[in-house]
C-alpha cells in the first residue's frame, strides 16, 4: 500500500473521529436549555408571609426549572404534619392540593423538590390563616437560658454524606479509567496484555459501586438515614431526579466497555467507541457544570473535559507497564502517547476554563464559597499533575527513547504518580456535590426581603426585654457570637428577628449582608429563609418571621462580613410549643 493510501486511512479516521464528536454535541444541544444549576423558588400561591382569609384549596411553588417533587408537607399551627401526596407538575410550576383545616394561624408548607443537576433543594412557604398568633410561649420566651454551640439535631447526616461523597468519588474514578482503559486498548501502540486485568477490575468495581451511588442518592434526596436504604421511594426519588439518567447511561457505557474487552477486531472497536459518548453524556446529564447557562457551550464542554480525562487516565495505565519492560517494546506507545497527550492536556485545560467562568460570579467566590475553596484545591492538584505531566514529555522522553533505563523507571514512578494525584482530584471534585456554585447563589431570589419601616425603633444596643413579649439568646463559636432578640407578632407587627454579630474578642462585626435561616429536621421543615435589612449602626432585623409551633429550631446566620471573609454562626434556639 502506498503513502497515498495511508493518508487517505488517517483522513477517514479523523472524519469518524469528528463525526463521533458532532454527534455528542447534537445530542447536548437537544437536551432541554431550562436549567439554571441549582432550582430557585421564584414565587408562590399562598405568597410566603400571606395572610389568608381562608385556607385555599391548592398551593402554587413556581420555580426557575423545572423540578421533581421528593417531599411536601403541611405543618398546622397546632402542629400536626400532614403530608402532600397530590402534586401537578406543569412545567416549571407545582400545584399542590391542601387539605381543609379549621385551624387559624401560621401554617408551613415544607417543600423538598429535586433540581435539574439531580441535586436536592428544600425551602419553607409560612403563610398565616386569619391574624398571625402571639408570641411563642416558650422556655426561651421565660428568660430559661442561653445556647452556645452547634446543635446536635438540624445538621445534615453526616455519616450518610460521608458515603455518598466516598461511593461517588470510587465510582467516578472507576468508571472513568476503566472505560478509558478500555477505549485505549484499541489503539495498537497501547495494546498491553499485562493492563487488561487493571481494566478488567475497574470496569467490574465500576459496576459494583454503581446501584450504592444511586442508593445513597435516594436517601440524600429525600434526607432519610441509611437505614431507610430499603424503602422503594428511596429508589423512586433516586431515579426521579437527573442522577437516574446519569446512572442509566454510565450502565450501558460500562456494559460496552466489558464487552469491548471480552471482543476483539471491529466488535471490540465498536464498543469501545460506543462506550465513549455513553460516557461522556451520562457524565453531562446531571451536575452544577452540565447545568449551567448557556447550554449551547456548557453541555458540550462538558463532554469534551470528560473524554479527555478519559483518553488522559485511560492511558496511564497500559504506558507504565509498558515501561516496566525491559526491552524497548515501549518505544512505540511511548511516541504514540507523548505526541497526542498535549492536544489532550489542551483540549482538558480549555473546558475547564469554560465551565469555571461559567460557574463563578466574582473573583471573590474563590475564597468566599465552599464551592470556589474545593475549585482551588483542585487547582492545586491539576497543577502538580501538568507539572509532572510536563517533566516526564519534556525531560524523561527522550531519556528512554535513548534506551535509559534509569529515566524508563523514573517516568513509570511519575506515571504512578500522576494516577494518584487523578484519585486526589475525583475525591476532591465529588465534595461539589454538597456545594452549590457561586453563579447559582447569585441567581437565587431573595425571599422575604426584611423591611418594615416600623422596626427602626429596635435599633441599638440588645437588652432583655421583659417577661412574655420577647426573647434574648446567643448563638456562636470561638469565632463569632450572634446576639439576638425574637418579638412574637403583636397587634400591627409581624414577628421579627433583630441581631447584631461579635467577633472573637466580642466586638460588634459591620457585615455586608445578612441572611436568616430557621429549620427544624425533628419536623420535616425544610430552611425557612430570610434576609435581613440594616437598622442602625450594627443591627440587623429579619422579618416577617411567624413560625409555625415547634419548640426547638435550628437557626443559622450566614453574613458577608468583606470581600475576602464570610461567616456561618450556627445554633439551636427553644421558642416552645405553645407556637406563635
Amino acid at each position: 500500500m502506498d503513502r497515498r493510501a495511508y493518508r487517505l486511512i488517517a483522513l477517514l479516521r479523523r472524519l469518524a473521529s469528528l463525526r463521533l464528536l458532532c454527534i455528542c454535541a447534537a445530542l447536548m444541544l437537544a437536551w432541554p436549555p431550562a436549567v439554571w444549576a441549582h432550582a430557585s423558588l421564584l414565587r408562590s400561591v399562598p405568597s410566603d408571609g400571606a395572610a389568608v382569609a381562608a385556607m385555599p384549596l391548592q398551593a402554587a411553588l413556581v420555580y426557575n426549572e423545572p423540578v421533581a417533587p421528593l417531599v411536601l408537607t403541611l405543618i398546622s399551627p397546632s402542629g400536626k404534619r400532614t403530608p402532600l401526596d397530590q402534586v401537578e407538575q406543569h412545567g416549571d410550576e407545582l400545584r399542590v392540593a391542601l387539605p381543609a383545616s379549621a385551624d387559624t394561624g401560621t401554617f408551613a408548607l415544607s417543600w423538598r423538590v429535586a433540581s435539574a443537576d439531580g441535586h436536592p433543594v428544600g425551602g419553607t412557604v409560612i403563610f398565616s390563616l386569619g391574624p398571625a398568633g402571639d408570641a411563642p410561649s416558650s422556655a426561651l420566651a421565660a428568660g430559661q437560658g442561653t445556647q452556645h454551640g452547634p446543635p446536635d439535631s438540624g445538621k445534615p447526616d453526616r455519616v450518610r454524606q460521608a458515603a455518598l461523597w466516598l461511593a461517588r468519588a470510587a465510582f467516578f474514578a472507576a468508571f472513568l479509567l476503566g472505560v478509558g482503559g478500555a477505549f485505549m486498548r484499541v489503539f495498537p501502540a497501547l495494546a498491553v496484555d499485562a493492563a487488561r486485568p487493571a481494566v478488567w477490575g475497574l470496569l467490574l468495581a465500576a459496576l459494583a459501586i454503581l446501584p450504592l451511588s444511586v442508593l445513597l442518592q435516594g436517601l440524600d434526596a429525600l434526607d432519610v438515614s441509611l437505614a431507610q436504604w430499603h424503602r422503594a421511594a428511596v429508589w423512586r426519588a433516586a431515579f426521579s431526579t437527573s442522577y437516574g439518567v446519569t446512572a442509566l447511561l454510565a450502565a450501558v457505557s460500562l456494559l460496552l466497555a466489558l464487552a469491548s474487552m471480552a471482543a476483539s477486531g471491529r466488535a471490540a472497536r465498536l464498543c469501545a467507541w460506543l462506550a465513549l459518548p455513553a460516557l461522556g453524556i451520562g457524565m453531562a446529564a446531571s451536575g452544577h457544570a452540565a447545568t449551567a447557562m448557556p447550554q449551547w457551550l456548557a453541555r458540550p464542554a462538558v463532554v469534551l473535559h470528560v473524554l479527555a480525562i478519559a483518553a488522559w487516565a485511560g492511558s496511564l495505565w497500559p504506558l507504565r507497564q509498558m515501561l516496566r519492560r525491559p526491552d524497548r517494546r515501549a518505544m512505540p506507545g511511548l511516541n504514540w502517547f507523548s505526541r497526542r497527550i498535549p492536544f489532550v492536556a489542551l483540549v482538558l485545560a480549555a473546558t475547564g476554563v469554560t465551565l469555571a467562568l461559567l460557574q463563578f460570579d466574582r473573583v471573590q467566590s474563590l475564597w468566599l464559597t465552599a464551592y470556589g475553596q474545593v475549585f482551588a484545591a483542585k487547582l492545586v492538584l491539576l497543577a502538580l499533575l501538568f507539572g509532572l505531566a510536563a517533566y516526564n514529555r519534556y525531560r524523561l522522553t527522550a531519556r528512554v527513547e535513548r534506551g535509559d533505563a534509569r529515566a524508563a523507571r523514573a517516568m513509570a514512578r511519575a506515571i504512578a504518580a500522576e494516577i494518584g494525584l487523578m484519585l486526589c482530584i475525583f475525591g476532591v471534585v465529588s465534595l461539589w456535590r454538597f456545594t452549590p456554585p457561586p453563579r447559582t447563589l447569585a441567581l437565587a431570589p431573595q425571599t422575604q426581603q426584611a423591611g418594615h419601616a416600623g422596626h427602626a425603633e429596635h435599633a441599638g444596643p440588645i437588652q432583655r426585654p421583659e417577661r412574655g413579649q420577647s426573647a434574648v439568646v446567643r448563638i456562636g463559636s470561638a469565632d463569632a457570637v450572634a446576639d439576638m432578640v425574637y418579638r412574637g407578632a403583636r397587634r400591627g407587627e409581624p414577628a421579627s428577628l433583630e441581631l447584631v454579630l461579635l467577633d472573637a474578642r466580642r466586638m460588634p462585626l459591620h457585615p455586608q449582608e445578612v441572611t436568616v435561616y430557621f429549620s427544624s429536621a425533628a419536623m420535616g421543615i425544610e430552611p425557612i429563609r430570610r434576609a435581613a435589612r440594616r437598622v442602625g449602626e450594627r443591627s440587623w432585623v429579619a422579618a416577617p418571621l411567624d413560625l409555625p409551633p415547634v419548640e426547638t429550631w435550628t437557626v443559622r446566620i450566614d453574613a458577608l462580613v468583606s470581600d475576602f471573609e464570610r461567616i456561618s454562626v450556627e445554633g439551636e434556639v427553644r421558642l416552645g410549643a405553645g407556637g406563635p
